[in-house]
């Protein structure tokens, strides 16, 4: 009888234990197979400085000076693009006047930034005006960046007015104002709209969390590096974050723009890639979007390479969402244009290299001459002196340098030899005449200094 009862109790403990051990089993299956897609986040511009409320589509007004104003605005262009604080108004301080001073010029537009207002004004090239009502600096002072081209092929250029609302540890957004001119001449600046371009991207992106770890997905497919769930800051939601860092970029008269998504808004762990999203502007304001792609965080890729750099390195990242990897640019000190700066410095010559199965691997080298800088355009590199002009660009496999666009005169033959004058497409030259030439020339000609 005893043993009976000795033998209860064991069988009652064995299937207690057994139960035990089978619901360990199976929480422990449950929790390794979990996941759970974050909560998405793409609410910029809102509650920020530049519009509480609905954000416009079009941001501009007529704007006729008067006799007085016009003198003022004839001033400041004459002394060209200023280096100054907006807190330093230069004599206006405490007069409660309106001033102005250009803070970016192209061939067809001067733009002023109007004090005391801290607003924009465009001039165009037939002298007329239009009032931008849009904060002309971010919280730290920086103007807005200025790119000229035909984005719909009309025959006239458009600017786009770049921006930034914030920028910061973590933090970098731009914005974009398009100024378009239409048949009547008549310039109207649009608002290119977040709410519209994020939802978008937002469409296709996704964060999932799967074995303590969190990934991103685009259109289904797992891009850049996991990021540990245990690394994600407790007192903030993780999610995926689409608006910490937005740039906007304008290449073969494409805007692209490109965000480097976030799993939480503090800790700022990524999984170091760029989402670009490929904008072209039909005109009037309307624009269509493209095919999405991914593309390495240029700053991730080389970090190990650019801490190895000696003070007489210096390099900038080039990353044009075409190519399948960004490029390095460096240039040494020896090449600098302007011996005496330290900072923001213009070089003649710099090397185009890339990250190949973890090897640095050269491309080639672009040169200037004639103390000219390289310079940065919509369609690419451009180096040029007294008699030729190259526009240089990366195959998208990013396997060779080439030149994509170039002009030669009657005076050298570095491409071939020849002559006349020549332009330089896909490899091959055609014989053009001389304001061909110079028409071309004029094009490329005012390309932003890349500074190293």
């Amino acid at each position: 009888m005893k043993l009976s009862y000795l033998r209860l109790i064991f069988i009652c403990f064995s299937v207690i234990f057994s139960l035990l051990f089978l619901s360990t089993v199976n929480m422990i299956s449950y929790a390794a197979g979990s996941s759970k897609t974050f909560t998405k986040h793409y609410d910029t511009y809102k509650d920020w400085w530049i519009y509480d409320g609905k954000i416009p589509d079009i941001v501009s007004k007529d704007f006729k000076p008067d006799s007085k104003t016009q003198k003022l605005l004839d001033e400041a262009e004459k002394k060209g693009i200023v280096d100054f604080a907006p807190e330093d108004t230069s004599g206006y301080e405490g007069k409660g006047e309106v001033y102005y001073k250009v803070v970016a010029q192209t061939p067809s537009f001067t733009l002023f930034f109007v004090g005391e207002t801290c607003r924009m004004l465009l001039k165009t090239e037939d002298s007329s005006y239009v009032y931008i009502d849009v904060p002309a600096v971010s919280l730290r002072g920086i103007f807005p960046e200025c790119t000229e081209y035909d984005l719909d092929s009309d025959g006239d250029p458009e600017l786009v007015i770049k921006p930034q609302i914030l920028h910061g540890t973590g933090y970098y957004e731009e914005f974009v104002l398009i100024a378009d001119i239409d048949k009547k001449s008549k310039c109207t600046v649009y608002f290119l709209n977040p709410e519209d371009y994020l939802s978008e991207v937002a469409e296709h992106v996704e964060a999932k969390e799967s074995n303590g770890n969190v990934s991103l997905y685009v259109d289904g497919i797992k891009e850049g590096t996991e990021v540990a769930s245990s690394d994600l800051r407790d007192d903030f939601e993780p999610g995926l974050y689409l608006e910490n860092i937005i740039y906007f970029r304008v290449y073969d008269g494409i805007i692209w723009i490109g965000i480097n998504p976030m799993f939480d808004a503090a800790s700022l762990n990524s999984p170091d890639v760029m989402v670009w999203y490929p904008v072209t502007y039909e005109g009037d304001g309307d624009y269509t979007g493209g095919e999405i792609v991914c593309r390495p965080f240029g700053y991730d890729v080389y970090q190990k390479v650019t801490e190895s750099f000696t003070e007489d390195d210096m390099y900038t990242i080039w990353d044009n969402p075409i190519f399948q990897k960004p490029l390095l640019l460096t240039a040494d000190k020896k090449d600098s244009i302007d011996k005496s700066k330290t900072y923001e410095i213009q070089v003649s010559a710099c090397k185009v290299s890339m990250m190949k199965n973890g090897k640095f691997t050269e491309l080639g080298t672009i040169e200037s001459a004639d103390k000219n800088p390289v310079s940065m355009s919509p369609d690419g590199i451009v180096a040029k002196g007294k008699h030729f002009l190259y526009v240089y660009e990366a195959t998208p496999d990013c396997r060779e340098l080439v030149i994509k666009d170039g002009v030669e005169d009657n005076t050298i033959s570095n491409f071939s030899n020849h002559k006349g004058y020549i332009r330089i497409r896909n490899g091959k030259a055609e014989n053009i005449t001389k304001n061909e030439y110079e028409a071309i020339y004029k094009t490329y000609e005012n390309a932003v200094p890349i500074e190293f």
